[in-house]
């Protein structure tokens, strides 16, 4: 039986060898942002819905023409995922008129961007089925209905002229240079802009200097004081490759100085993410005074951006004071607050019920402001114990209960 279960196996590989579950993609989920018509005879689109490995995503240089379908006579390509790719990648072709390798494959004909005019035209399915996904058109400023040859083309259909299908005017080589966006609506809008975001030439481009959009975008960064902590919120309403925030912290007004900022924490980030990520990081104890924070935004592969920057103004107590410690009775760590208006030396004392010192938590300098200390009693027994605040001429003694 188990000789004859791993036959089984073994024919279900070879009838059923692995294969990727590709993502279906829908118009705009994809736009050209380069072409090349001369040598190289290239193209580059950015991707704006994550992928997954095994997608497929055919392209033509042929004619369309409604109700009658795609001319004859010119060339398809597939490209194939051989991994995933994220909202925000932006990939280019190789030369076209060389044999393709890799995720490029020739799927019949010649693939040819003419130097007198062309147009590409990205789809998934089949030509005789296809499912247009995004256009460019380097002939005309417009899209021709008729479509008479392999070298114009009709508006394919459900794409939407100035959206996802893009006719730049008769020119021979064009990408897109608008720089960076923060998000994919703004990337689009951009990118529709011909007149001001695009590069039109009769030469050749490199279009694998085509920048990318910022990999995240940050929609909120707030600070808020609650005692002595300074509580940062933000949050982001998309990501790509993020690896994580720094968080920074300034005392001086100086904040273009990077010699001004302290990093005083990180919060890993999401990777990728098309949802709202909340994210959060608390400053605790800080001394009286203005405090300035900021975020650097780290990629995975290194690059970063900074966040906007919030103030934090923290006041000095207006008198001397000693809270309660938290919780109460406690087993076996308690938390000690206290407050002091001036700036001093400051001593907390531990001492047992027959005045013995059991432990010394605080016997330094400070500054005016709100603190809180932690005593662990890990080591002790049971019982009521006593601690004592000395601050200039303050002083005061609360009691405390171990619980074990």
């Amino acid at each position: 039986m188990k000789r004859l279960f791993s036959i089984l196996i073994f024919s279900l590989l070879v009838i059923c060898p692995n294969t990727f579950t590709q993502t279906t993609l829908s118009a705009g989920d994809i736009m050209i942002v380069g072409f090349n018509s001369d040598t190289p005879k290239n193209f580059a689109f950015v991707i704006l819905k994550d992928i997954t490995a095994g997608t497929e995503i055919y392209f033509t240089d042929d004619g369309y023409s409604i109700g009658v379908g795609f001319r004859t006579g010119e060339g398809v390509i597939k490209f194939t995922a051989s991994k995933n790719y994220s909202v925000f990648d932006v990939i280019v072709s190789p030369n076209t008129t060389e044999p393709l390798t890799g995720e490029w494959s020739n799927e019949g004909g010649s693939f040819n961007a003419s130097t007198s005019g062309d147009q590409i035209i990205s789809f998934q399915g089949s030509m005789d089925s296809p499912n247009f996904i995004a256009a460019i058109q380097f002939r005309n400023n417009t899209w021709d209905d008729t479509a008479s040859n392999s070298n114009t083309s009709a508006l394919p259909a459900g794409l939407t002229d100035g959206v996802n299908a893009i006719a730049v005017g008769n020119i021979d080589d064009g990408m897109y240079s608008g720089g960076t966006a923060n998000d994919i609506n703004t990337l689009k809008s951009k990118i529709q802009d011909i007149t001001n975001s695009w590069t039109l030439s009769n030469t050749e481009l490199d279009l694998t200097t085509i920048p990318t959009p910022l990999p995240v975008e940050l929609t909120s960064f707030k600070a808020n004081i609650t005692d002595a902590n300074v509580n940062l919120k933000w949050n982001t309403a998309t990501e790509v490759n993020n690896y994580g925030f720094e968080i920074q912290r300034s005392a001086v007004s100086d904040k273009q100085s990077a010699e001004s900022w302290n990093k005083i924490g990180f919060v890993r980030g999401n990777g990728n993410s098309n949802s709202p990520k909340s994210y959060s990081f608390v400053d605790e104890n800080v001394s009286s005074g203005k405090y300035y924070y900021r975020l650097k935004q780290t990629d995975i592969d290194g690059k970063f951006t900074f966040s906007k920057v919030v103030e934090a103004d923290i006041s000095s107590p207006d008198v001397y004071s000693l809270d309660q410690n938290y919780p109460n009775p406690f087993n076996p760590v308690t938390t000690i607050k206290y407050e002091i208006p001036k700036a001093g030396k400051v001593k907390i004392v531990i001492f047992d019920m027959l005045g013995r010192v059991v432990q010394t938590l605080v016997n330094e300098f400070k500054e005016a402001g709100r603190y809180n200390v932690q005593f662990d009693a890990g080591k002790l027994a049971s019982g009521t114990y006593l601690y004592k605040i000395q601050a200039g001429k303050f002083a005061e003694v609360k009691k405390m209960i171990l619980l074990k």
